[in-house]
């Protein structure tokens, strides 16, 4: 099995990169963002991208576009499965779908 496939396990935990930018998150008004961050985008056509921590540091989650900000919201898996969301493994990253949209 290639590494990076084996399934997600409910006690691992993931990163989901929020731009600093776009008022998704303001630790000064609440200490969680806000589920606009949880949105896909655009190009986000399959599901939701996340890190997987065994694979990237937290420092490597938040790398994006170069002159841009982020946030590093830290999730467990199991906590997003029991909110009806599936995982997807990939290499170091994965795709996260409601159950309803993959269904």
């Amino acid at each position: 099995m290639p590494e990076g496939s084996e399934p997600v396990a409910d006690h691992e935990i993931l990163y989901r990169r929020i731009p600093a930018t776009g008022g998704f998150y303001d630790p000064h008004v609440d200490p969680n963002p806000s589920p606009l961050a949880f949105r896909p985008t655009q190009l986000d056509t399959t599901g939701l991208s996340l890190s997987r921590a065994k694979y990237k540091t937290l420092e490597q989650a938040g790398q994006g576009r170069e002159g841009k900000q982020y946030f590093v919201a830290v999730l467990r898996a199991g906590d997003l499965r029991r909110l009806a969301w599936r995982s997807f493994p990939g290499r170091s990253t994965m795709i996260l779908a409601t159950a309803k949209s993959r269904s």
